[in-house]
């Protein structure tokens, strides 16, 4: 599950800044809001690594772009023939040789 940092505003002058996991930014929203403070800024900093049984997170790394475009097309070809997603996602997760973009697909 992502974690989210944030900042925000509980009562006229007092500034919140805090770390809080959801499923999307606006279910982060949410929860901020349900705490009592006005959200001002919430960004996703860090994904919980489930897989690895790592519950503290990790960060997020950088994908390169040629990688992600590869990998559209293969899922796009995989798709196209008729492979159900999952399918295709579980095949082109297990050819792929950067660790953090498979974890990414996997997840």
């Amino acid at each position: 599950m992502p974690i989210y940092n944030y900042k925000g505003k509980k009562g006229p002058e007092e500034i919140v800044e805090g770390q809080i996991a959801a499923v999307s930014r606006k279910d982060a929203v949410e929860k901020i809001s349900a705490m009592g403070i006005l959200p001002v800024k919430v960004e996703e900093t860090a994904i919980s690594s489930e897989e690895s049984g790592d519950t503290r997170g990790f960060l997020i790394r950088h994908v390169p772009s040629k990688l992600i475009t590869v990998f559209s097309r293969q899922l796009a070809v995989l798709l196209r023939s008729g492979v159900p997603i999952l399918t295709g996602l579980s095949i082109l997760s297990e050819q792929t040789n950067h660790a953090y973009f498979r974890t990414v697909i996997k997840n």
